[in-house]
């Protein structure tokens, strides 16, 4: 009894140790959206109508004129980008709405964007992606 006892100790001590405190410490957003390359709007307009290697285009489910689609539309999302989610900035939104694109859904739509885009698209193409949707 006394050996199953330390063996479960044991057992959950190397848990608690294996799953906390050990991790490097998350970088903040603003500082990965700050060590991206500057983007090209231009480039980004192409990569969301073509896509971009392996990555999807955008205008597949994602319209410019306020037609709805599959995913809510890029019409003016400039001006709502930073209002979506309370303390993100319209870039720290863009951002994670496309490298973590669960992380916000847009009411009245569902969970279908690839989950893929962070491994799909350079930092470049990211960058130039956000400033196109930027500048809408």
């Amino acid at each position: 009894m006394r050996f199953k006892m330390m063996l479960t100790a044991l057992t959950a001590i190397l848990l608690l140790t294996a799953c906390g405190g050990t991790s490097e410490p998350e970088i903040p957003l603003s500082d990965v959206i700050a060590s991206l390359p500057e983007g090209d709007v231009t480039r980004g307009e192409t990569i969301h109508n073509e896509g971009s290697g392996n990555a999807a285009n955008c205008a597949s489910c994602h319209s410019l004129d306020g037609s709805d689609m599959a995913g809510p539309t890029f019409q003016g999302y400039s001006e709502i980008a930073g209002t979506r989610v309370e303390g993100l900035t319209a870039e720290e939104y863009t951002y994670q709405s496309i490298v973590s694109p669960a992380s916000h859904i847009v009411s009245g739509y569902a969970n279908l964007m690839p989950r893929s885009y962070e491994a799909r698209l350079s930092e470049q193409d990211l960058a130039d992606l956000m400033a196109f949707l930027l500048s809408q």
